[in-house]
Parts: structure tokens; C-alpha cells; sequence
């Protein structure tokens, strides 16, 4: 019947209802999004909105979302990144308003039920959701994964385009996937299409301007499907060697074909290929053009090709002995080359290839893939995960970042039309939304607090200043630090004020407790702070003061009290050696005045 307010005196107030304009006044679930502005959303019979302001202002979705359980109420939970989790004890459903889409979350999504009881987002925006099975936690959304189990053909996903805006092809070992945004079509390679190999690895993959996806199948040779899919294979009676292992077309859609026996092109009004050219040793893995209608070959070297006077500018490239095999070549909006290959990342400088080295970066590992989102931000893949590179810091994707494979492939790494960087992996593709990215959207630093300290079996609070008895040597402090966006990620520093003035190494301290051992009399101040898996600091947590008290013997009243003992026995001594001196003195005076009288009255 709709919504009611009930205040603080239980008063209901059902009056909001004339103010809302919903298509229905039955409501399943209700919650409010903290922010500004704040809103109340409402999940009701056929729609998903929210009203904000003390206007009420209202705005709702048609969503389509359909539920096993219609007929039972509905928890719903703000991501804060602008959607809305719905779930009932048997579907958990995600909705994005900014793009009205819909994704269902299942046990194939990593949960490990299929609906929830319960959800919560904590303060780093992870995502509970509990159900009688468990709990799951979902640090982060910035990855929508598939594989098999979601339509794809296979697992591993060995290049990516995009077609036409919103669809793409995906690459596999045995043929193709169809993705048109909302659902997976298979396309196999079957035998006896193509009898010469069961194995058709799709090595790169090309779109023409008339909807033609061109295929570098390997040893399979070269394939094209056109807008029908109608598959069509290319070979010796082509012009062709049967083993194609890169592609280019340029904008007068010029087919452009790396193979193991060098460069070969047919233009589009041809049916044959033509070779142009063999470039040391042969295997040509990776072409770029650019508008110059220069061709970058990567092999084991880097060679360049004139199109325009159809021949190979240069076959080898200063420097380029140090790359060892070349995966990736992609130019820069600042016109800037740059090169991926077996040893990292290099750039070609003029007419020489020379080692990357931004600001904050250099990389020396094998890079598959390189591309530059709308941002200016670098995307490399590798052989564990994707590194993005923003101009002055590097953050590495794998699977705990929600990455669903670590090794990448070289045709595997696209931006879309959207903007969305899509990864090929040897588990599956991951598409990247940064909107959802928690590890750049003001991630919070980690929760720390001091507990208590422990000494002699005594437990004490923190909340004033310490005194301890001298026996007290030994402190154990406990404290507590919070990041859930890996518990086991969680750094700390820590030092004490008055005995170690340097900040210790970064540890990771299970038991959330520093111990201190033989700590000498003295006023001291305890330190910590923490760092969570992104590298983000906590504020330093400074404890009240703590003074462990000197023993007696070392007290001031003490020293005074045997200061004075001191000069009493200096002083008793001193007044026996003067009354002992005065009565020899006198003693030997009276001797004296004795033998006169004596003497005298001997004389009278």
C-alpha cells in the first residue's frame, strides 16, 4: 500500500505517498544511500527508483529485472559507485543506473551461494553478502569477467575487437566467440571446415570497414567471416604461406598479413596476396601503422615498412639487439613509440630503441600488450596480470584485484568505444570499468585504534596516562587495524617515543601486538600507523604518555636521603678526629702544666 514514515513518538505518517510518482504503490524493498543528496530507494512491482529532497523528487526505472522469488521482500544495498545491489534468497542482481544495465551474480561470479540473506558495503566500498552457506566478499567491481561458463567458447581468450560499437569478437584456440553486449554466440572451427590442423590459436583478429573479421589462426593460416558469418579460409592458392600470426588493415582496407615467411599484403580490390618482403628471422608476430603509412614489424628485432614506397624502410633498428622478440607496438597520442617485448619496455627515440623510463617507472619483464586509454593511461599485459601506468604511479591488476586470469595474450588488450579496457586472458576476458575501481576512487586509508597494554597479567586502558610500578619492564600493547581490502596485505610502523626514535620495518602482525622487553625507567609515547594493499598510509595513533617509575634506590629523595647520611658520617667522623685531637692537646697540656707545678714546688 505503499510508504510510511514512522517517527521518533511512533507516530506513522503515510502522506509521502501522494507526493511520490511510482507506476505502483507496492513496494518489496526499501534503503537509503547516504550522500548528497541523500535517497530512498524503492524496488517495487515492475520498477527500480528513488526519490530525493523534501519534494520527493522521483525517478525510476523500467528494468525488466526478474526474480526467482517475486512475491517475497527484497534487500537492496548502494555500491557507491551509482548502483544498486538487489537480492533475494535466491538471485542477487546488480543494477547500473548511468547505463540502466542489469548483471546477475552467481556462484559462477565467485559467491558462494546464490542469493543473500543480508548485504552490507563496508567503509572501503567491498560488498558483503551473507546467505545460509557463508559469507562472500567482493572488494572490488572494477572487472566484469566471462568464460566458458558464462557462453564463451573456451576459457582462454587470445584476442579481442570490437566490430562494430557495443560487440566484439573474442579469440580462442578452436575458433571464436559473438558478444553483442547482452549475450555470447559460439563459433567454432570445426574440422573438417579446415582439415590441415585441429588447432586454430586466433593470433590476432581485424575488422574491415565493411564488417569483416579477418582471423590470424597460426598454422591454420588466415580466416575471415563476413557479416553473414560465413567463414572463409586463405592460403597457397591465396598467395598466402598457411600460417598467419598478426594482421593490419589500413583505412583503404588493405589486408596486411605477418606470417613466418615475412610481410604479405593484398589489397582490396585483389583475391591474391603478395609478398613484400622477408624480415630476420622471419616470424612476424606483431604489425602497427601508423597515418605516415609506415608499418612497425615486430619480430625478433624491430623493422619498419614504407607503404607508400612499398618497401622496407629498415629491416633492423638501432638498439634493438636488446629486445629479444617484439609482442607490442603502439604510438601515443603524444606521438611517442613504444615497444613491448621479452625484456620490458622500450621506446624508439628517433631512429633508436631505447629503455622506457617514466616518471616512477621501468619494467623488465616480458610485456604481451600496450594500450593507451582515453585518460593517457598505459595498460600493459603480461604474464602476471596488467600493470596501468597513470604518468607518475604504476598499480598492478591480477586475480585478487579481480582479474580473472594472470597470463595475457598480445591480441588481448583493446580499448572500446566506450572506453572500457578489455583483457584477454588464459582464463577468460575481464572488461574494466574505472567507475567501479575502488583502488583509484578514494579508497580510505586502513582503520586503526590502540586497545590496552598488558604487563604482569594486568591489563590496562589506554584512554589516560600510564604510571607503572619500576617492575614493569615488559609491555605488551595491543591494538587493532582494519583493511578488508586484503587482510593479509596490511602493513605497519611502529616505534616508542623515549626508547627508539626510528620507525620499525614494515610488518605484517597477525596477532595485532607489539611487545617491548627490559624497558629501563623513563616517560614514553607509543606510535603506529598502517598501510593497506594500495599503498595508502593510516594517520599515526599516538598512545598517552607511559612512565615506568625508577626504584627507590634510584629516586631523588633517595640520593638526598643518602647525601645526608653521607655528610653525617663526614661530619661524625670529622667531630671524632677534632675531639679526639683536642683531647690529646689537652691531655699533653696538662702533662705539661703538671711537671711545671712539680718542677716548682721543688724549687720552693
Amino acid at each position: 500500500n505503499g510508504l510510511s514514515i514512522i517517527d521518533e513518538r511512533l507516530h506513522i505518517d503515510s502522506s509521502l505517498n501522494r507526493m511520490l510518482s511510482f507506476p505502483s504503490t507496492e513496494i518489496k524493498g526499501i534503503c537509503l544511500e547516504e550522500g548528497k543528496p541523500e535517497r530512498i530507494w524503492l524496488y517495487g512491482q515492475g520498477y527500480l527508483g528513488y526519490f530525493t529532497g523534501r519534494n520527493a523528487t522521483t525517478t525510476y526505472f523500467k528494468t525488466g529485472i526478474h526474480l526467482m522469488q517475486e512475491n517475497t521482500p527484497v534487500n537492496l544495498q548502494p555500491d557507491y559507485h551509482h548502483g544498486l545491489y538487489i537480492s533475494t534468497l535466491h538471485d542477487i542482481v546488480y543494477f547500473s543506473p548511468q547505463t540502466n544495465q542489469i548483471l546477475t551474480l552467481s556462484m559462477a561470479n565467485g559467491l558462494i551461494g546464490l542469493g543473500a540473506n543480508a548485504m552490507l558495503c563496508d567503509f572501503e566500498k567491498n560488498m558483503w553478502f551473507a546467505c545460509d552457506r557463508g559469507v562472500t566478499r567482493v572488494s572490488n567491481r572494477c572487472f566484469d569477467s566471462f568464460d566458458r561458463s558464462h557462453g564463451l567458447l573456451e576459457d582462454e581468450v587470445t584476442a579481442v575487437v570490437e566490430y562494430e560499437p557495443g560487440k566484439f569478437v573474442l579469440g580462442h584456440n578452436y575458433g571464436v566467440t559473438y558478444y553483442d553486449g547482452t549475450a555470447f554466440t559460439r563459433y567454432p572451427f570445426f574440422k573438417e571446415t579446415h582439415p590441415q590442423s585441429q588447432v586454430c590459436r586466433v593470433l590476432d583478429l581485424k575488422t574491415d570497414s565493411r564488417g569483416t573479421i579477418w582471423i590470424a589462426a597460426s598454422s591454420s593460416g588466415l580466416a575471415s567471416i563476413d557479416r553473414r558469418r560465413r567463414l572463409k579460409w586463405y592460403g597457397e592458392k591465396d598467395g598466402l604461406p598457411n600460417h598467419a600470426l598478426s594482421l593490419w588493415i589500413d583505412k583503404w582496407d588493405n589486408i596486411w598479413v605477418g606470417t613466418q615467411n615475412g610481410l604479405f599484403q593484398k589489397d582490396a580490390g585483389d583475391s591474391r596476396f603478395k609478398a613484400k618482403g622477408m624480415i630476420p628471422p622471419g616470424y612476424i608476430r606483431k604489425i602497427y601503422g601508423t597515418p605516415e603509412r609506415l608499418l612497425y614489424l615486430g619480430s625478433r628485432y624491430l623493422a619498419v615498412f614504407d607503404c607508400t614506397r612499398n618497401k622496407l624502410q629498415r629491416e633492423r633498428t638501432a638498439g634493438d639487439e636488446q629486445l629479444q622478440g617484439v609482442y607490442a607496438i603502439e604510438k601515443r597520442r603524444n606521438g611517442q613509440i613504444l615497444i613491448g617485448s621479452l625484456t620490458g619496455l622500450y621506446t624508439l627515440s628517433g631512429d633508436k630503441v631505447e629503455k622506457f623510463r617514466g616518471t616512477g617507472f621501468t619494467y623488465d619483464q616480458p610485456i604481451y600488450f600496450i594500450v593507451e586509454d582515453s585518460q593517457g593511461w598505459l595498460w600493459l599485459g603480461t604474464g602476471n596480470g596488467v600493470l596501468r601506468w597513470d604518468g607518475s604511479s604504476t598499480f598492478k591488476y591480477s586475480i585478487p584485484e579481480g582479474l580473472l586470469g594472470l597470463e595475457t595474450n598480445r591480441a588481448g588488450g583493446i580499448i572500446d568505444s566506450q572506453g572500457r579496457v578489455w583483457i584477454g586472458t588464459n582464463r577468460g576476458v575481464s572488461i574494466y570499468h574505472q567507475v567501479l575501481d575502488n583502488f583509484i576512487n578514494g579508497t580510505p586509508p586502513p582503520l586503526l585504534r590502540l586497545l590496552h597494554i598488558e604487563t604482569n597479567d594486568t591489563i590496562i586502558s589506554l584512554d589516560r596516562p600510564i604510571t607503572l610500578s619500576p617492575d614493569n619492564t615488559q609491555l605488551h600493547i595491543y591494538f587493532q587495524g582494519i583493511s578488508f581490502l586484503d587482510e593479509k596485505a596490511i602493513r605497519f610502523q611502529h616505534k616508542l617515543e623515549g626508547f627508539n626514535e626510528q620507525w620499525s620495518r614494515e610488518q605484517y602482525h597477525a596477532d595485532q601486538v607489539i611487545e617491548y622487553d627490559n624497558l629501563p625507567p623513563g616517560h614514553y609515547y607509543f606510535q603506529i600507523k598502517a598501510k593497506n594493499s594500495l599503498g595508502i598510509w593510516s594517520r599515526v595513533v599516538t598512545s598517552p604518555s607511559i612512565t615506568i617509575l625508577k626504584p627507590y634506590y634510584r629516586q631523588w629523595w633517595f640520593y638526598l636521603f643518602l647525601s645526608f647520611c653521607l655528610a653525617a658520617a663526614i661530619y661524625g667522623l670529622f667531630y671524632l678526629i677534632i675531639t679526639r685531637r683536642t683531647a690529646t692537646q689537652l691531655e699533653a697540656l696538662v702533662d705539661v702544666r703538671t711537671r711545671q707545678l712539680q718542677v716548682s714546688e721543688k724549687r720552693y
